[in-house]
């Protein structure tokens, strides 16, 4: 909470600073930019008449985007050095979190706690260690972190997709993979899906199984899905793929 609350009297600073004279005009015209422009977005965030953009988190980016410059008399003042060391609390508090770190089995064995994920998206490794005298035992699981956009794959895929792509029935779905003559592939069979471009998978959602060669079971969403539907649905396919996907690089020639 310390570091949070440093971190928007760092960020209001830059308001502040316009009047100091001992601060370099470059240093506080920073500052001025990146105070407006988290006011700004702010006000938007949470008055926006547009009902998908009130209270979407989305929009809070440009505030991201912003605060370092709003900071910048602050760190003029004090230094880089002590302001990092003042915003660690911050930092640290946006990483991945146990509610409780420390446990006790119950009578099976078993323990039980609530994990968060950071901030940022992406693959956690989570370890789990049993101390004491005798041989310790350790418990290591991946858990994926998904941002803005794959959210709403993961949406639209439980929406159109996860009936068949998904083996599992669940108390909302009833899956109709064993009902298939062609097992279509989970979201998570990275060994498969790894090896197709995005313009593969924008081909075989928008215009079905047969534009790849593929079972014919898989049916178009070119009317259905926009565009950034479909990127949505290929950016939660990349970051849930187990082995987890990797782009290819840049490639230079040479003659």
């Amino acid at each position: 909470v310390a570091g949070k609350l440093f971190f928007l009297i760092a960020v209001a600073s830059g308001g502040v600073a316009r009047v100091r004279s001992r601060i370099p005009w470059s240093v506080r015209r920073l500052g001025g930019f990146g105070f407006v422009v988290a006011i700004v977005t702010v006000a938007s965030f949470l008055v926006s008449v547009m009902v998908m953009d009130l209270f979407s988190s989305r929009y809070l980016a440009a505030l991201v985007l912003a605060s370092p410059f709003a900071i910048a008399p602050l760190a003029f003042v004090i230094g880089w050095r002590k302001l990092f060391l003042t915003l660690a609390p911050f930092l640290v508090a946006a990483g991945v979190s146990f509610d409780s770190a420390v446990m006790l089995t119950d009578s099976s064995g078993q323990a039980t706690t609530l994990v968060t994920l950071g901030t940022i998206a992406g693959r956690y490794q989570l370890s789990a260690v049993t101390p004491g005298k005798s041989k310790p035992v350790s418990l290591d699981i991946v858990e994926t972190a998904l941002g803005y956009q794959q959210r709403v794959g993961s949406i639209l895929a439980d929406k159109y997709c996860n009936r068949c792509h998904d083996s599992e029935s669940s108390p909302e779905r009833v899956s109709n993979y064993d009902n298939l003559e062609v097992k279509p592939h989970a979201f998570t069979d990275g060994s498969t899906l790894n090896k197709m471009s995005d313009a593969d998978l924008t081909s075989i959602i928008l215009h079905g199984g047969p534009a790849l060669n593929r079972s014919a079971l898989m049916p178009p969403y070119g009317n259905t899905l926009s565009p950034a539907d479909v990127r949505a649905l290929i950016a939660y396919t990349r970051a849930v793929a187990d082995p987890p996907y990797e782009p290819a690089g840049t490639v230079y020639a040479r003659k």
